[in-house]
């Protein structure tokens, strides 16, 4: 079939995803801030590309308490602009993950294509559960396929 002909590429992407951070930041929970790598993965749905549903994994460096943090949501992505939300997960359990950001170096002149490689800039927030108290905000940059 006619997916036989992209084997080859989305095994180098997987790869690609898997062993190489997407984003890399700071994570600033109060005064200090402390280095984020993230990995981070987005897929359009079929029939609406801009709307597509995230995942990702963050490695907080020299947190003892909560260094990994998991995500998965939801993102609207345009060709400059990101914002979404997602649900965050670690050790003290679920919080919300609110973000915005900017999409620059585009790599592809087609502004409609459904891949479209370029770096961001993000901002994301992480608030409780309850919307009670203010976890911490991360400032990112990074690269996407899509």
């Amino acid at each position: 079939n006619g997916l036989d002909a992209y084997a080859p590429l989305l095994a180098v992407l997987v790869i690609l995803g898997a062993a190489i951070p997407s984003e890399f930041g700071a994570f600033v929970p109060d005064r200090d801030a402390k280095f984020l790598l993230g990995w981070a993965w987005q897929v359009p749905l079929p029939m609406a590309p801009h709307h597509r549903i995230i995942g990702g994994v963050d490695y907080i460096v020299g947190d003892v308490a909560d260094h990994v943090r998991g995500r998965i949501g939801y993102r609207y992505d345009r060709r400059y602009l990101i914002g979404g939300v997602a649900a965050a997960f670690d050790n003290d359990g679920m919080s919300w993950s609110p973000e915005v950001g900017v999409k620059f170096l585009h790599f592809d002149a087609d502004k409609d294509a459904l891949a479209d490689p370029s770096l961001h800039v993000l901002v994301r927030a992480n608030v409780a559960a309850t919307f009670d108290r203010f976890i911490g905000l991360s400032v990112l940059l990074g690269w996407n396929i899509f």
